[in-house]
C-alpha cells in the first residue's frame, strides 16, 4: 500500500518552542510525528523532536532519500490515548504521510497499533516500554526497551551487588508486569529476598513499606514504581533513616523525579539504554548542543535520533527517485531486514538488529545502570550487570 504526502504547511506546536516549518513541497517526504508537546510530559517529546528535526536538517543537506527532502509533521499527543487516536486516523485518512513516528507515551501506542495495522503503515514508536508495543501487530516497532528488559537488568543487578534484596513494586500493570520479571530472575539466581511490599500507585504515604524494608535488613532495593512514587520512596527512606541502595527504572532521571525529591534521590540508580560516553552519543550530543545549545541527559533526544534515521535508511530502499509515495510493504521489508544497525541508544557494542518475528530494538545488552548525582546523570561503567 502506498500512502500519500501532504503539501501543507507543516506545524510545530508553539507550546514546544519551535517556529513554523517551511511548508512541504511537491516531491518531499512527510514524516508523521505523533508526540507530547504540552501538558506534564512535554519534556519527553521537547529534546526528541529536536533531535528528530537536526537529524532531518542533516539528511537533507546530504541530499534527501533519493532525492527527496525529509519534512517533519508533528503532532502533539499529549499522552492521551483519544489524541493519539485522532492524529493516527488523520495520518491515514486525511493528510497521508510517508512514514509514522511516535506515539511516545505507552498507552497511546497500544490505542493507535490497530489503525496503522489495518492501514498497512508502518509505525516506530520511540519512547514507549510496554511490553505489549509488538504485540500482534507486524506493523509496530519499539525503539526503546520494554519495560521487561529493564525489569531484567534491575534483577541482575541486584543479585551482582546486593546481600539483602527487597522488591517494591506497584499493583498497575508495569508493576505488576515488572515484579514478574524481577521475580523469576532473581529465583534463577538464587539471590536473597528478604522482603516484598506493594503499594497502589500515587499512593499518599509509603512509610509502612518503607519501614518493613527497613526492618527486614534489605541493603538493596528493587523499586518498580514511577514518577511522584520515586520521588516519596526517596523522601520517605532519608527520612526514616534508611539507607539501602535504591534501584528504579529509566523514569527516575526524568526531571518530575529529580524535582520532587529535593535530592533525596541522590545516589540511586536506574536503568537506561542511552550511554553519552559511547562516540555515536556523543556525535550527536555535540551536533545538538550546536544547533540547540542544550545537552539533554535522557534517552528521549537518542530515541528520536534513531527513529528516524531507521527510518531513512529503509526508505532509501523502499522508495522511488520519482514518486513521494513510499511502498509500506516494501518498507516493512527494509526495516525487517535490518541488521547491526549501531545507533545512538544502546551502550557498548550493542546493535539494533529487527527480523520479521522481532521489532524490539534493544535487549538486555543494550542497557546499563546510571546513577543519579544531584543535577548529573553518571555512568556506571564497569558496574554494568551482567
Amino acid at each position: 500500500m502506498k500512502v500519500p504526502s501532504i503539501f501543507s504547511a507543516l506545524l510545530l506546536a508553539s507550546a514546544a518552542g519551535f517556529a513554523a516549518l517551511t511548508p512541504a513541497a511537491a516531491g518531499d517526504y512527510v514524516v508523521g510525528v505523533i508526540v507530547p508537546q504540552s501538558g506534564q510530559t512535554a519534556f519527553i517529546g521537547d529534546s526528541a523532536l529536536k533531535a528528530m528535526i537536526l537529524r532531518a536538517e542533516q539528511i537533507n543537506a546530504e541530499g534527501g532519500i533519493n532525492g527527496h527532502k525529509i519534512k517533519l509533521d508533528a503532532q502533539d499527543e499529549k499522552c492521551n490515548p483519544t489524541s493519539a487516536v485522532n492524529i493516527a486516523q488523520e495520518f491515514v485518512n486525511g493528510s497521508g504521510v510517508a512514514g509514522v513516528l511516535g506515539p511516545f507515551c505507552s498507552a497511546d501506542s497500544i490505542a493507535v497499533k490497530p489503525i496503522f495495522a489495518r492501514a498497512k503503515v508502518v509505525d516506530l514508536t520511540v519512547a514507549s516500554t510496554a511490553d505489549a508495543i509488538t504485540k500482534d501487530s507486524k506493523w509496530t516497532f519499539q525503539i526503546a526497551a520494554p519495560d521487561g528488559v529493564y525489569a531484567q537488568t534491575l534483577a541482575n543487578y541486584a543479585a551482582d551487588h546486593g546481600k539483602k534484596i527487597a522488591i517494591l513494586n506497584d499493583t498497575s500493570a508495569f508493576g505488576l508486569g515488572a515484579y514478574a520479571t524481577v521475580d523469576k530472575v532473581l529465583k534463577q539466581r538464587n539471590a536473597n529476598v528478604v522482603a516484598h511490599e506493594q503499594i497502589t500507585a500515587g499512593q499518599a504515604d509509603l512509610t509502612p513499606q518503607v519501614l518493613k524494608l527497613k526492618q527486614a535488613g534489605a541493603d538493596f532495593v528493587v523499586a518498580l514504581v514511577l514518577g511522584g512514587d520515586a520521588a516519596k520512596l526517596c523522601l520517605t527512606s532519608r527520612d526514616l533513616g534508611f539507607k539501602a541502595q535504591l534501584a528504579g527504572q529509566t523514569a527516575w532521571s526524568f526531571p518530575n523525579v529529580l524535582s520532587l525529591s529535593k535530592g533525596a534521590c541522590d545516589g540511586a540508580i536506574f536503568t537506561d539504554p542511552f550511554d553519552p560516553d559511547k562516540p555515536e552519543a556523543k556525535s550527536m550530543l555535540d551536533a545538538y548542543q550546536k544547533r540547540w545549545n542544550d545537552r539533554p541527559q535522557s534517552y528521549f533526544a537518542a530515541a528520536g535520533w534513531d527513529a528516524l534515521s531507521l527510518w531513512a535508511e529503509a526508505a532509501k530502499k523502499a522508495g522511488t527517485a520519482g514518486s513521494d509515495e513510499i511502498d509500506q510493504e516494501k518498507l516493512l521489508d527494509a526495516l525487517d531486514n535490518t541488521k547491526g544497525y549501531k545507533g545512538v541508544m544502546g551502550v557498548g557494542d550493542a546493535t539494533i538488529n529487527f527480523s520479521a518475528t522481532d521489532h524490539i530494538a534493544l535487549d538486555v545488552d543494550g542497557t546499563h545502570l546510571r546513577r543519579i548525582q544531584g543535577d548529573k546523570l553518571i555512568s556506571l561503567g564497569d558496574e554494568k550487570s551482567k
